[in-house]
């Protein structure tokens, strides 16, 4: 229920939307003659970038169907994932899981009305993240290290204000 909003209407009245979305549709016609493109923008992929894991994940999604369907589907999971990230951190403090439940009217918040994808799409991640720390720090395992400094490198690449609150 929470990410039917999100499919009602016809555009989304998210305020940074419409540049994530011009922005992964530079990223998909880019080298398409037809949208002539390369004379304004010079895509930089190799460049180690914060933001990027959103922009590289709207881009998958376009491949596969419109972006603005992309950016629903994006969102929606966003939706879905954020109280199972919280659950997750929940079980790892030895609370009940139905704890990270809570999490669900926060969803939809100031930040998701402003556009602020991959803020949002951070705090999942960030509350991943922190599960596994506590885990670790509770009984520390060399995968779950490794595991976790993947995830703190694509926290990097989500949102770098997060990606700070962890370290």
């Amino acid at each position: 229920m929470m990410a039917a909003p999100l499919w009602i209407g016809r555009f989304l009245p998210l305020l940074d939307l419409p540049q994530h979305l011009a922005i992964v549709t530079v990223l998909l016609h880019h080298s398409e003659p037809d949208w002539q493109l390369v004379p304004y923008f010079e895509p930089q992929r190799g460049e180690l970038t914060p933001y990027w894991a959103h922009y590289l994940a709207l881009e998958g999604l376009g491949r596969v169907m419109p972006v603005d369907r992309g950016a629903r589907v994006f969102l929606t999971l966003y939706v879905f994932a954020l109280p199972f990230a919280a659950m997750s951190l929940a079980r790892a403090l030895g609370r009940p899981a139905a704890v990270g439940l809570l999490v669900v009217p926060l969803a939809l918040n100031g930040n998701l009305y402003y556009g602020f994808l991959a803020f949002c799409w951070s705090v999942v991640a960030l509350l991943w993240a922190i599960a596994l720390l506590v885990r670790q720090l509770d009984a520390p395992r060399g995968g779950r290290a490794a595991g976790l400094a993947l995830l703190a490198a694509a926290l990097f690449f989500t949102h770098v204000q997060s990606f700070a609150f962890l370290l």
